[in-house]
């Protein structure tokens, strides 16, 4: 059974320029021309090109293809075949990783999208909260894009001059889950800190600048400026971080205030 061009492209959705392209390298020429000087392409010739197509879509480089091809070598074709099989997996492997960690943003952009802003309300929401942070300084040697790499990021505050809390924006932080433990070699510039205790807690979306200013809101609402007077601050957990055009990134964040 003989094959024109045109039928080939069609079945394989594949433009004329390249099965030309594959021609005048002479990686695959087709093997009947008429005295017309039509080219048709056989069976073998099919054969070869679904080989062909296989091997681009593993990225094969053409060049590579070709050698093995003149040299008909079954030693390297299982060679070529081996190799790839194990890139596949792997890459199904890291596919699948993506897909879920897109399934988890995915969660909680829906959460943060029917999520509604209330002001502050009249009755306390206490909670025993556990919580073990690693505060990594931001002007340390790490590579913070490595450290907090797929982790909820965790702001502290610190008092200013006013006597009001601000962003203290010398450290960021992260949760370390149970199993977790601080690798010194790792982390050269690092504060282990405990949040273990009852806390008020709030949730919100909004800019770093008007959390900070429903934080010191809630201060003086709920008359627990002593807070201001401990060594132990409220925090902010950012879940979710919506990234705009105008720089101005909204967070759905946690806020945690002690009350021991």
């Amino acid at each position: 059974m003989l094959f024109t061009i045109g039928q080939v492209t069609k079945m394989y959705h594949l433009r004329h320029d390249t099965l030309r392209y594959y021609d005048r390298i002479g990686l695959l020429r087709p093997t009947v021309r008429n005295e017309n000087g039509y080219r048709y392409y056989t069976i073998r010739d099919i054969e070869l090109l679904e080989f062909i197509l296989l091997s681009r879509q593993l990225n094969i480089p053409i060049k590579t293809l070709k050698e093995i091809l003149d040299k008909g070598n079954i030693d390297e074709y299982i060679e070529l075949f081996s190799s790839h099989e194990t890139f596949i997996e792997e890459k199904i492997k890291s596919l699948n990783e993506l897909k879920k960690e897109v399934g988890r943003f995915k969660q909680k952009a829906l959460a943060m999208g029917k999520f509604q802003n209330v002001h502050l309300p009249d009755t306390l929401i206490k909670k025993f909260i556990d919580k073990k942070i690693l505060f990594v300084s931001q002007n340390g040697e790490e590579s913070l894009a490595e450290i907090v790499k797929n982790r909820d990021l965790i702001i502290t505050t610190k008092k200013n001059e006013a006597n009001e809390l601000v962003v203290d924006s010398s450290i960021i932080g992260f949760e370390l889950m149970k199993e977790e433990s601080v690798n010194q070699k790792e982390y050269k510039n690092y504060l282990e800190y405990h949040l273990k205790g009852e806390c008020i807690v709030l949730s919100r979306k909004d800019t770093i600048e008007n959390l900070i200013d429903y934080l010191n809101e809630a201060i003086k609402k709920y008359q627990i400026t002593s807070i201001l007077n401990e060594a132990v601050f409220p925090i902010i957990e950012c879940t979710f971080n919506m990234v705009r055009s105008d720089d101005s990134t909204i967070h759905f964040a946690n806020i945690y205030i002690p009350t021991h």
